[in-house]
């Protein structure tokens, strides 16, 4: 009687968009499948000057995951190399990889936002700006370097045209070194159609679940150290808050 109570109230809570909907294993055919409808729905525009502006006014911090896969690479005695940020924009991550010893390569399509980031890499932690690259490219143009320790993808590839992700993924595992790690996320679809609305045409983003995140994971072999939503569904409903699919894996 208690577990039919328990699964009532689950799926009670589930109907209301308050707790994550069990999501199964895809196949290949449907994550393609699943990419290719986000495509014809993606918003192509220039957008550099507006994320350009925008980098002058936001200092995100680390996300959890991507601090742990760093900490990670130290409880492995794990020497610093080559670290690459995409959508870098104007990344608290870069100064605090440069810190530590890592050489980065930064990389962003706008110009604008990479200057505000040297700006600011210069007047924090100069004695390390030979140990940055920027790199003002998109992702799907990007010509990945080799033997890269740490791929970093946070508020990025959910800006990626949708039909080039398996190819930007493909680019880099095969850009990572054995033992090399990347962390990022992506965007599930907001419960509000107008909120949806607002970040495909004016910011370009498209959306996807955590079934799609965890096959291209496993398309590649990673060893899954993070594939999660970020936040209780309820967040989002009451408080409006955007929710992320966050990932981390390491190439073995």
């Amino acid at each position: 009687m208690s577990v039919c109570c328990s699964r009532l109230v689950k799926n009670v809570f589930t109907c209301a968009g308050m707790l994550d909907k069990e999501e199964p294993p895809i196949s290949g055919r449907e994550l393609n499948k699943r990419l290719r409808d986000e495509a014809e729905m993606w918003a192509q525009g220039d957008r550099r000057d507006f994320w350009g502006h925008l980098t002058q006014h936001v200092h995100p911090q680390i996300p959890s995951h991507i601090q742990q896969s760093l900490d990670n690479f130290n409880f492995e005695h794990v020497k610093p190399g080559l670290a690459i940020e995409f959508g870098c924009g104007n990344s608290i991550l870069v100064s605090e990889l440069l810190k530590k010893g890592w050489k980065v390569e930064a990389v962003d399509n706008s110009r604008q936002a990479l200057a505000h980031l040297q700006q600011r890499i210069g007047q924090t932690v100069a004695e390390k700006m030979d140990n940055l690259t920027l790199v003002c490219a998109d992702m799907e143009t990007y010509q990945f370097p080799s033997d890269t320790r740490f791929i970093v993808a946070k508020d990025s590839l959910p800006y990626c045209n949708p039909d080039k992700i398996v190819e930007v993924w493909d680019k880099a595992y095969e850009s990572l070194e054995d033992g090399g790690r990347i962390a990022g996320n992506f965007f599930p679809r907001p419960c509000n159609r107008e909120v949806e609305a607002v970040q495909r045409g004016m910011m370009g983003a498209w959306f996807t679940d955590k079934a799609v995140v965890q096959s291209l994971l496993d398309k590649e072999s990673y060893e899954v150290e993070t594939c999660e939503y970020s936040k209780p569904r309820y967040r989002e409903l009451f408080y409006k808050e955007p929710r992320q699919i966050n990932f981390a894996g390491q190439k073995l």
